[in-house]
């Protein structure tokens, strides 16, 4: 037999707030990232402050929090988020178990085509996912990265393509 986890146990744990007003980027290991889309680290951070602002612009009545990559090392998003006054959040586990355990039903979850985007609209339904795709059809995996985008937007994670002409 096969069964479709709906992360039904894992959400019946907790007890969520019934006024989300939170909003959480899931930062990624961003000198990964940048090798793998083949772009720079200046671009990788003209991106990653393009996102945040958009964020921050967006749901400007949200508290804001960017969640870093366990293994990420950039610290210009960490001044970024700073001068944003985004609330810089570094977890000692995963992102879905967090929530569970702190009873956070986030209103938005933002990222760059991360499994904790699908993962988390599979436990709540309710929040709205953003995922960020940069289209760079040099990247060494962009058909890998476009069809789990694509697979992603069939399952209401809204996508955000963005363009190398986006990062300056």
């Amino acid at each position: 037999n096969i069964y479709t986890n709906d992360f039904s146990h894992l959400v019946s744990l907790g007890q969520f707030s019934e006024d989300p007003k939170d909003v959480f980027f899931i930062g990624t290991n961003s000198e990964l990232y940048a090798r793998y889309a083949s772009i720079t680290m200046e671009q990788y951070d003209s991106l990653v402050e393009k996102v945040l602002r958009e964020m921050k612009n967006s749901f400007s009545n949200s508290r804001l929090y960017y969640i870093p990559h366990g293994r990420d090392k950039n610290q210009k998003t960490k001044l970024l988020c700073a001068e944003l006054g985004i609330t810089y959040q570094k977890l000692d586990e995963a992102v879905e178990l967090y929530f569970i355990r702190n009873n956070i039903y986030p209103e938005a979850i933002i990222g760059f085509t991360s499994s904790a985007l699908f993962n988390v609209k599979k436990m709540m339904p309710k929040v709205k996912a953003l995922n960020y795709f940069l289209d760079n059809k040099s990247a060494m995996y962009y058909i890998k990265n476009k069809e789990t985008s694509e697979y992603y937007q069939c399952n209401d994670i809204a996508l955000i393509n963005v363009g190398l002409e986006d990062l300056s």
